[in-house]
């Protein structure tokens, strides 16, 4: 092996990397597979529960929207009696106003 030129220990080199790359990201990804199976399995989901999952994560999603949408709306309804009574409190002050000017002159 001492025969061979830097330049072909630098290719061998970056070959034997991306080999042993390659195989430790198919590890890794076994192992996470493995790890994430586990844990919803202890949760009492299993691998075969998959769309009833999937659809139970859509039903949340939905109800979780509807009610920020409702929230939202709840502030909309307040924020507009408030300004709505600030504006006729100042409407009924100023007819107030007038009558007595008017009143008195």
């Amino acid at each position: 092996m001492s025969d061979l030129s830097p330049r072909q220990k630098d290719e061998i080199s970056a070959v034997v990397r991306e080999a042993i790359k390659v195989q430790l990201h198919a590890e890794l990804d076994t192992i996470v597979l493995k790890t994430v199976s586990s844990i919803l399995t202890t949760f009492g989901m299993n691998d075969d529960d998959r769309a009833d999952m999937r659809d139970d994560f859509a039903y949340l999603r939905r109800w979780r929207k509807t009610s920020e949408n409702i929230s939202r709306g709840g502030w909309i309804a307040i924020m507009t009696v408030l300004v709505s009574g600030f504006a006729s409190a100042i409407w009924l002050a100023a007819k107030t106003a007038i009558l007595v000017v008017k009143g008195g002159g």
